[in-house]
């Protein structure tokens, strides 16, 4: 139970720290770079561990 209860919360962090970098992303990286590339930081967020376990959590 308190396992469970912990991977919430890091779930939670996780998904934060996801939007936050998705909200930098798309105003800010944008001025300065490609939308390819953009496209490929994106997806790359969306692959990590980070963001696969904050999606799982939801």
């Amino acid at each position: 139970m308190k396992s469970s209860k912990m991977m919430m919360i890091f779930g939670n962090i996780f998904s934060k720290i996801r939007s936050h970098f998705s909200y930098v992303i798309e105003n800010e990286v944008y001025n300065f770079l490609l939308p390819e590339e953009l496209e490929v930081i994106h997806e790359w967020l969306l692959s990590t561990n980070i963001c696969s376990a904050a999606i799982d959590m939801k």
